[in-house]
């Protein structure tokens, strides 16, 4: 049940009638993980922080100490810098992970413990002032993984200016759509496809949206096809 200072600090919420008490509250109760660039993963971290999610477990790079001050209810740890097996399979069994950044060796172990798990991952990552945001839904295992649109992601980045001068601001855009996106997952309000692809271009003002389909040939959630 929530306190009275939290009914005040989150009345502008709680008031949505797709959120409500109930949705607060599970917001307080549940958990999401946060991995990979800095300049993301701090925007995410900070929007999800004010919205009250319970517990977040951040990169290093993350400034914890900023994110802690954002809200009391929100409890913060850092992740390992080196993100073992073991430590990807538990980091999966937070509600949401999101994964921010190009893929990495990082990237892929922890994709494949969410895949392993059913665990609903976000995906977003830049370059210069284009930025994407991918949805792959855990509830869904027949649905397509992040490994399944990594070329396809690669290519919609591709040709972007690295030293763009609006690559901060798009970095922080993306960061939010996560955290908006995490949010909602979080509170089952209007659930993107399981397999989606929002993609941003900041110098021409665009946003597409887009499904994509399981490749049965993926060596990480395809296997179970051969």
């Amino acid at each position: 049940m929530l306190s009275d200072q939290q009914i005040e600090r989150y009345s502008r919420q709680i008031i949505l009638p797709q959120l409500g008490g109930r949705g607060q509250e599970a917001l307080l109760a549940a958990s999401i993980a946060i991995v990979g660039n800095a300049a993301i993963s701090t925007a995410a971290a900070m929007y999800l922080a004010g919205a009250g999610v319970g517990r977040l477990a951040l990169s290093p790079p993350a400034p914890l100490s900023v994110i802690d001050g954002l809200n009391p209810d929100c409890r913060t740890a850092a992740l390992p810098t080196l993100l073992t097996r073991a430590v990807a399979d538990e980091v999966a069994g937070c509600d949401v992970v999101l994964v921010c950044g190009p893929p990495s060796a990082t990237w892929q172990t922890l994709h494949a413990a969410c895949v392993a798990q059913h665990t609903p991952l976000l995906w977003g990552a830049t370059a210069g002032s284009r930025g994407l945001v991918a949805v792959f839904a855990g509830h869904c295992p027949a649905s397509a993984c992040a490994a399944c649109v990594r070329v396809q992601a690669a290519q919609l980045l591709s040709g972007a200016d690295a030293c763009d001068g609006l690559a901060d601001a798009t970095a922080a855009f993306i960061g939010t759509l996560l955290a908006t996106e995490g949010l909602k997952m979080l509170i089952g309000l209007d659930a993107a496809p399981p397999a989606s692809l929002l993609t941003y271009d900041a110098g021409a003002g665009a946003i597409d949206d887009a499904a994509f389909s399981r490749d049965p040939r993926c060596p990480t959630c395809g296997a179970s096809d051969a």
